[in-house]
């Protein structure tokens, strides 16, 4: 299941070798996607990045994990901002049940009406 987090403070992340203008939008157990407004000269697939995600309740960080994973595509985007890219990063296997406690976090979100499911 993947879930829209483009709208959500109580989840987030970024690829922290990035020049900062990532912004994740979608997040599932084997990966993600991050939107940016341009294209980072560092960051064109195929690349292994490492991956930073948060999850808060309240003011409290309630989870906050690196995961590796592979650069697998850059692509042009239409998003409510205007035109931009979109990155698409796959984990590693090995990697995957690190993100297991915030992927729980979205689904009681979603269950709440705060994220969609896509």
């Amino acid at each position: 299941m993947r879930y829209d987090v483009s709208h959500c403070g109580m989840v987030g992340g970024s690829i922290p070798e990035s020049d900062g203008g990532v912004h994740l939008a979608s997040l599932s157990k084997g990966g993600c996607a991050f939107f940016a407004h341009e294209a980072d000269p560092n960051l064109v697939p195929p690349r292994e990045v490492i991956c930073s995600f948060f999850s808060t309740e309240g003011d409290e960080i309630k989870d906050s994990q690196f995961i590796i994973g592979n650069l697998i595509y850059l692509k042009p985007a239409n998003f409510s901002a205007g035109l931009g890219f979109q990155y698409g990063v796959r984990f590693h296997d090995e990697d995957r049940q690190k993100i297991e406690p915030i992927i729980q976090h979205l689904e009681l979100l979603a269950g709440q009406g705060i994220v969609n499911k896509t």
